[in-house]
């Protein structure tokens, strides 16, 4: 199974980890590869600079570059992408969880899924694939600029918060993914976004100190950069509702 587009997006100017690139490597050039140059955004180049190049009809299948894919990863996506043709799909995903009163509860608390699944309370974490179809976005939400201010290393976030303005469900399907790699490194954003802040002295003079963290993350007191940047999804969106 072969796309129709490969689309690299990089970026010369330097942002966050990324320290942009001088010059493009020889190997990188091939006739089925178009090299995009965009403003350095961040993770949001995997799916943002690709809306341009897409209609309503098109598959955007987005891919990050610290993950081996399976030789019929892209097939399996695309097979189940056809089945849910109303839905965005996706190999790796999160529930979203409310509490007893409706309200958020942290990120932590948001369980790996295991299982196909399909609904509105499920969040696609985009870097081991998810196929998105412009129709099912707010472009217009996606496309704001606003994501570099209140959530900068939280595009999952954003692009679920975009689709969720639109009523889309998210169909997920964990044995795509079974056969990917993931590299190992430190520069990921998945760690980072949802460390807590240690209060070391909390934790030493409480003894029930793990249960009241976990009270915290039920009742969504956010504590890690997840919650926070969702905290500020959710009230930006809502301000510019029906805008």
């Amino acid at each position: 199974m072969k796309p129709d587009l490969i689309l690299i997006n990089l970026s010369k100017d330097s942002y966050l980890s990324d320290i942009g690139f001088k010059a493009i490597p020889d190997w990188l050039i091939n006739p089925n590869i178009k090299i995009n140059i965009v403003e350095n955004t961040g993770s949001y180049r995997k799916l943002l600079p690709a809306l341009e190049f897409a209609d309503d009809k098109d598959l955007i299948v987005t891919a990050d570059d610290d993950i081996l894919y399976a030789t019929n990863w892209l097939k399996n996506l695309l097979k189940f992408s056809t089945s849910e043709p109303d839905s965005i799909v996706c190999c790796r995903a999160r529930l979203m969880k409310k509490n007893i009163i409706r309200n958020w509860q942290n990120y932590t608390k948001w369980d790996l899924i295991n299982e196909k699944m399909k609904g509105n309370n499920i969040l696609p974490t985009g870097g081991a694939g998810a196929v998105y179809k412009k129709k099912l976005l707010d472009v217009d939400f996606l496309s704001d600029h606003m994501f570099l201010e209140i959530a900068p290393t939280t595009d999952d976030l954003w692009f679920r918060m975009a689709s969720l303005r639109m009523n889309t469900p998210v169909a997920v399907f964990p044995e795509i993914g079974y056969q990917n790699i993931y590299l190992l490194h430190r520069l990921g954003l998945e760690q980072e976004n949802i460390l807590k802040p240690k209060n070391a002295s909390v934790s030493f003079y409480f003894p029930f100190y793990k249960k009241w963290m976990k009270f915290l993350d039920y009742i969504g007191k956010n504590q890690s950069k997840n919650d926070f940047a969702w905290a500020s999804i959710c009230k930006y969106s809502q301000s510019v509702q029906g805008k």
